[in-house]
């Protein structure tokens, strides 16, 4: 899973937003690798939230993700000012 910071700050991304565990910490437009433990294949119903906030702990993104979400993605994230987990 490749996960792009497409703004200009640095942002924390957590990998499993809804706990906020797993955080990345991601430069200006880098790309993070990673690997998800979940979820694993077009069976797993669970939903990955990915979450990123500034380092005021402001949120920049949210979107959740299922499994067949992240294959359309090409495993790709690209994290901008998008907000949909309201």
């Amino acid at each position: 899973m490749d996960i792009e910071n497409a703004t200009a700050i640095s942002l924390r991304v957590y990998q499993d937003g809804e706990r906020r565990t797993l955080p990345l910490e991601v430069a200006p437009h880098a790309t993070a690798k990673t690997a998800f433990p979940w979820p694993i294949d077009d069976s797993d119903g669970r939903v990955r939230m990915i979450l990123a906030e500034d380092a005021t702990g402001k949120r920049i993104y949210c979107q959740r993700f299922t499994y067949a979400d992240l294959v359309k993605a090409d495993w790709k994230i690209r994290v901008i000012e998008h907000d949909l987990c309201g």
